[in-house]
């Protein structure tokens, strides 16, 4: 009997909706390990947020003013102002996915300071960064009071939670 049962199971387990599942888990294992490992070459060395940062900086400009970052530099020039304190960030929204967030503050001729914003998509595998979005003031103030929130509790730079 031991036999028979053995190769029963064997001949009509297999078949079952069980081992359809078994493999379609596989497979979506597999292609997640294929991203993962073409997330892996598009980081080469560097961390996940600096590869993300480093491609806004370097994407073109849509005016055709060189890169993003010398785009930054002549939006804040275009009302007499000049950048303060600029801060990087990347925050992770999926696998190889950012949002990359520039802030800063802008001193204007008149002595008027003001927080600024701009936010972007990032997809590092494909290398793709969407057009900058201005931050609304109410984004940049809930920034603004999670990190001195953050910092109060004593939490390293490198730590602090600004997502």
């Amino acid at each position: 009997w031991m036999p028979i049962a053995a190769l029963a199971l064997l001949v009509f387990g297999g078949c079952g909706p069980s081992s359809v599942d078994e493999r379609s888990r596989a497979d979506d294992r597999e292609g997640e390990a294929e991203q993962r490992e073409a997330l892996r070459r598009a980081l080469d060395g560097g961390t996940e947020e600096g590869v993300a940062i480093k491609l806004v900086q370097a994407a073109p400009a849509a005016e055709g003013e060189g890169t993003m970052e010398k785009w930054l530099q002549s939006q804040a020039a275009t009302n007499g102002s000049s950048i303060f304190f600029p801060r990087w960030e990347a925050e992770r929204r999926g696998m190889g996915k950012y949002e990359v967030i520039f802030t800063c503050n802008l001193m204007r001729e008149d002595g008027l300071v003001e927080k600024w914003g701009v936010a972007w998509s990032v997809d590092i595998l494909s290398k793709m960064v969407s057009a900058p979005r201005l931050m609304t003031r109410s984004e940049l103030s809930a920034r603004a009071s999670r990190y001195f929130r953050d910092r109060r509790r004593g939490l390293a730079t490198e730590q602090l939670n600004t997502d």
